[in-house]
């Protein structure tokens, strides 16, 4: 048991490649517990520019935020249908939602079918 603990812990580490190990480009890293989907968000990126490091990570936070609210099953959201409100009104009443809810729906479809 040890044994493969240790193979899994090994194969989740990160380590710097030799080409950007000797790179002059600093990696900038952040993380975020809260963006969405019951799971920690971790973010890098080689770059000399630290603000737009950062901006880069705001926006693919606010992404996987967006993303988090249109395809919750649990929770409303202000001024947004999303997969609850579908599942709420199915049966009932028509929704109409985003059309990347409706392209995932078509995607899931198609890979049920194959």
């Amino acid at each position: 048991i040890l044994g493969l603990a240790s193979l899994v812990l090994c194969g989740c580490s990160t380590s710097k490649t030799a080409s950007t190990a000797s790179s002059d480009v600093p990696l900038y890293s952040n993380v975020s517990t809260d963006a969405g989907f019951d799971t920690v968000f971790y973010y890098q990126e080689y770059n000399q520019d630290k603000d737009a490091s950062e901006a880069h990570f705001n926006e693919a936070v606010s992404l996987f935020t967006h993303y988090n609210d249109l395809f919750d099953i649990y929770n409303d959201y202000a001024g947004m249908n999303n997969l609850k409100t579908v599942n709420d009104n199915a049966g009932i009443a028509p929704v109409t939602v985003d059309p990347e809810i409706i392209a995932m729906l078509e995607e899931a479809k198609q890979a049920y079918v194959e």
